[in-house]
């Protein structure tokens, strides 16, 4: 007797973005264990999500496609990291609010190294300047911009966004060189040197006659 084979069972409905989700969990996971992106292989994906490692195929195409998502995905947290932190300090000042995203962008570095590490370091193509417009990167300028345009006085989205730039650099600078160095410096005197820094910022890129007060 002829046996009619039968079709494959369609995946409940959501079961596949369940599955792109615990996939991205997997990756978050080996990122905090092994605070190395070069460890994020496919076969360790598949092992850590408990999954076939052909499956991770039907969502991603590569493994590079993973760690981007990721990337975007960190950079979103740590935008709505420094959105709810702000909400939670309305009453600051112009000058005070750019000091809050400053300390945010910190503490986002201590606490997930690893992290920060993939959202500054991983090796990506070179893309055209519009697509770089696309980059989850410009989440965190806009933020910069946002809360920097007050305090230096300055309601020019171009003069706010190269403002935005400049803190981005200082604090990045600040943090690989504490991180990178033989340099033995406690949080409290690391923070002060922040604020200082910040301070900079705001001062060289004010308008003329601009900035807020003190």
């Amino acid at each position: 007797m002829t046996t009619i084979p039968t079709a494959r069972a369609r995946n409940p409905r959501g079961e596949g973005a369940r599955l792109r989700e615990e996939i991205l969990a997997a990756a978050d996971r080996l990122l905090d264990a092994t605070r190395s992106e070069t460890e994020l292989s496919l076969r360790a994906l598949a092992r850590e999500a408990g999954i076939a490692a052909p499956s991770i195929y039907q969502h991603f195409a590569d493994r590079h496609e993973v760690v981007t998502e990721l990337l975007r995905r960190r950079f979103d947290a740590l935008v709505a990291r420094m959105q709810d932190v702000l909400a939670r300090e309305r009453g600051a000042d112009a000058r005070g609010r750019v000091h809050t995203v400053a300390r945010v962008y910190c503490e986002f570095a201590a606490e997930r190294p690893a992290h920060y590490r993939l959202m500054f370091g991983f090796a990506q193509e070179a893309v055209s300047l519009e697509e770089l417009s696309r980059h989850p990167i410009q989440r965190l300028l806009d933020m910069f911009a946002e809360v920097l345009g007050p305090a230096i006085g300055s309601d020019d989205p171009e003069r706010s966004r190269l403002a935005a730039s400049s803190l981005l650099a200082v604090l990045h600078g600040a943090l690989s060189l504490r991180y990178s160095l033989p340099l033995s410096i406690e949080q409290p005197a690391f923070t002060e040197r922040i604020s200082r820094y910040v301070d900079v910022v705001i001062a060289g890129n004010s308008a003329p006659g601009g900035g807020a007060p003190a």
